[in-house]
Order: structure tokens, then C-alpha cells, then sequence
């Protein structure tokens, strides 16, 4: 049994290749029509919530009834990460560049698989 093997810069992954039907050009179709429809709900849910957001803002409340509406405000700060290390490196008398190189050499890299179909 034959095994497709796909490289990564950090293992290198194998997945036995299982004889299967092929996947049909109507499949193919079904998913690109989806994603297209799925685009313009996304566009015309992003219209409604900016425009709702807005009015919400500018002052108008949503009339009484089973759902509510209102804005609600939240901050998050990311500060640069590498300059506070650095810093802190060298209060402690460290290589801040070494430091943090060694910091994301230690860290697991991610992964992640999506399809693309043209």
C-alpha cells in the first residue's frame, strides 16, 4: 500500500493513501457555489451589524421586544513582546537578542491544513 507523505519544516507526517471513488467535479462545484453564498451572507451580515452599530452609537435604542441591542466596548492591549524581554534581559544582565531567540526556538511550532480548491 503506496503512503502519501507531505514534509514540514518541523516532522514529517505520513497518511496511508486508501484507494477511494474520486471526488466529483459536482462535489467540487457544490463547494465553491457554498463558499460564494457564504461570502455574500458574511458581507451582508457585516452591512447589518455596522449599520446597527452606528445607529447605537449615534444614540438610538432598539424598540422593545424579545431581542436587545447594545454596544459593548472592550481594549486589548499587545504590547511588543521581544522589547519588554529585552529590557528585562538586560536588567538581569542577559542577551536580550540571544534571550529571545532561544524563547521561540523552545516554542512548538503549529500547524494547519486547509483546502483550497480553484
Amino acid at each position: 500500500m503506496a503512503t502519501a507523505t507531505i514534509a514540514t519544516p518541523s516532522t514529517v507526517l505520513q497518511f496511508p493513501r486508501v484507494p477511494t471513488t474520486q471526488i466529483s467535479q459536482n462535489e467540487l462545484a457544490e463547494f465553491v457555489g457554498a463558499q460564494k453564498t457564504l461570502e455574500k451572507l458574511q458581507k451582508h451580515v457585516d452591512a447589518l451589524e455596522a449599520s446597527l452599530l452606528a445607529r447605537l452609537r449615534a444614540g438610538e435604542v432598539a424598540e422593545e421586544g424579545v431581542y436587545a441591542a447594545e454596544v459593548k466596548r472592550s481594549t486589548r492591549r499587545s504590547p511588543a513582546w521581544k522589547d519588554i524581554v529585552k529590557r528585562l534581559a538586560g536588567r538581569l544582565v542577559l542577551d536580550g537578542d540571544a534571550y529571545c531567540s532561544n524563547v521561540i526556538t523552545h516554542t512548538k511550532s503549529s500547524e494547519s491544513f486547509s483546502l483550497e480548491v480553484r
